[in-house]
């Protein structure tokens, strides 16, 4: 069975970096993919990884317009034709709609098209964006509860969706064979510090600059050596470096800037952190700090409480609220094993539900496999 993984950009984020995941889970499986979009960050690790990236400009964000649509339908239509397409998976709204269209100058081939919902128009100016649910011509993967309940909410069918999640690979984030120590020796993180990490670009609403604030409201004693690392890059990490400043916290703040090796970075941590203001449904990144048993600790916001394990795996606050996190960080600061329990806690749940292998057993279902 051939696949086509369609997205605008892939970019170095969840929405970019699942559908390499999933490809080489079904690769393992015995089903061959390929992947269609605009340039983007992942286009390079996707060839590295032995698959063919078609470059079609015309799915760009930036070139949305009645020609480059027609154009984008023609394009993928060739690219069914030529690759003897059987699914397509969509990882964006506007692709999806591209695929249907180009399905239908493809009649000699049976297409199934899925589409991976990781986020919702939130903005209550562009809600009639999410009219197109009612009438979505594609099967709906949701990557939590939450996601689908919501698009239940939008009008969309629930016959027509299923629950996949996000999944970690464990071959990669294997916490028996990367090193704790690696990257805290790199960046002079000492034995007796407690190391709270985040992972994901400076785009503005992933609250960065909250945890910052944070970092001085926790009201330790003097022998108790907390830092922070920052693992990305963005337009608000100077946001997040003028706080830091402000703060006089430079000694206790680390920025290593954007890394595809997020898991050697995601080991050395003790405690992960995704303080996130908006403009998340189920991040990636928390999964794969569960996976390598990290507790966690973020904002209550979509679907990020179901990687708690109610309360046991992690720890959700108030959007925002600078005073919360702090309280709901001390704790795991303090107590060694109340930090092994909750991780342990958190790598049942990725063997439960979260690996990437379980993720497309579901996804399978929609595949028709």
């Amino acid at each position: 069975m051939n696949i086509l993984h369609m997205r605008s950009e892939y970019l170095d984020n969840g929405p970019g970096t699942q559908p390499l995941r999933i490809a080489q889970e079904f690769k393992r499986r015995g089903h061959d993919s390929f992947f269609a979009g605009a340039k983007g960050i992942m286009d390079q690790a996707i060839k590295k990884s032995g698959y063919d990236f078609i470059e079609v400009p015309e799915l760009s964000r930036n070139k949305r317009s009645p020609i480059s649509f027609f154009r984008s339908v023609y394009k993928i239509s060739k690219i069914i034709k030529e690759n003897n397409i059987s699914i397509i998976h969509s990882h964006n709204a506007a692709c999806s709609f591209v695929a249907y269209f180009a399905s239908l100058f493809c009649r000699s081939h049976k297409i199934r098209i899925v589409r991976s919902v990781r986020g919702v128009e939130l903005r209550p100016t562009h809600q009639y964006r999410n009219l197109l649910y009612r009438f979505y011509p594609a099967t709906l993967l949701a990557v939590c509860e939450y996601a689908k309940t919501k698009l239940i909410s939008l009008g969309a069918s629930e016959d027509n969706i299923i629950v996949t999640y996000n999944g970690a690979d464990l071959t990669r984030f294997d916490r028996e064979k990367l090193s704790y120590e690696h990257m805290r020796d790199q960046y002079n993180v000492q034995k007796d510090e407690i190391l709270i990490g985040h992972v994901g670009a400076f785009s503005g609403w992933k609250g960065q600059e909250v945890l910052v604030e944070a970092l001085p409201s926790l009201n330790l004693s003097t022998d108790m050596k907390v830092k922070l690392m920052f693992v990305g890059d963005g337009p608000a990490m100077t946001e997040a470096k003028d706080k830091v400043l402000e703060l006089g916290l430079e000694s206790q703040v680390i920025f290593v800037g954007r890394q595809m090796q997020s898991e050697v970075y995601h080991m050395a941590l003790d405690i992960y952190c995704q303080p996130s203001t908006e403009g998340e449904l189920f991040p990636n990144a928390i999964v794969e700090a569960l996976a390598l048993g990290k507790p966690w600790v973020g904002s209550d916001i979509s679907g990020l409480s179901e990687l708690t394990d109610n309360g046991r795996a992690g720890t959700v606050v108030e959007p925002g609220n600078v005073e919360a996190l702090a309280d709901a960080l001390k704790p795991l600061i303090l107590d060694e094993e109340l930090r092994r329990k909750m991780g342990d806690r958190g790598y049942a749940l990725v063997l439960d539900k979260l690996t990437i292998q379980k993720v497309c057993d579901r996804i399978s279902v929609a595949y028709g496999l």
